[in-house]
């Protein structure tokens, strides 16, 4: 089974962001939430995790684990992964507890469309090098 790594990720890049978003676009499917006030982006997301029961979801989180070994284990795992990066007022506690991983990359906070950029980057880095 060939494993498909998805970026479920509230909204849209600003257009000066949007040459780098394509470099990544062949090795992550890209899934664009529209933006909206926190119960909407968290319902939408909902429903993909509902859809998608047998895949594993990893949350980028700043209350996440920073534990390199925790993070390393989701390249051996053979389903399909899927990352969520929340909007700006973050994700409801239901998504919270569907996720099989809850993670942050840095002790920084970014701006929302920075960090689409930086999470993209470090599942390249991950899966495809």
């Amino acid at each position: 089974m060939l494993r498909k790594v998805s970026l479920i990720s509230v909204g849209t890049l600003k257009d000066y962001f949007k040459k780098s978003e394509k470099y990544y676009k062949g090795s992550v499917d890209l899934i664009n939430i529209k933006e909206s006030d926190r119960i909407l982006e968290s319902k939408s997301i909902l429903n993909i995790i509902n859809k998608n029961k047998d895949s594993l979801y990893v949350l980028f989180d700043v209350n996440g684990v920073r534990d390199l070994g925790e993070i390393n284990k989701l390249k051996n795992i053979n389903k399909n992964i899927y990352f969520i990066v929340g909007g700006s007022e973050g994700v409801c506690n239901e998504i919270k507890t569907k996720c099989n991983y809850t993670i942050r990359l840095s002790s920084f906070t970014y701006p929302h469309q920075i960090f689409r950029l930086i999470a993209l980057k470090f599942i390249n880095e991950m899966f495809y090098k």
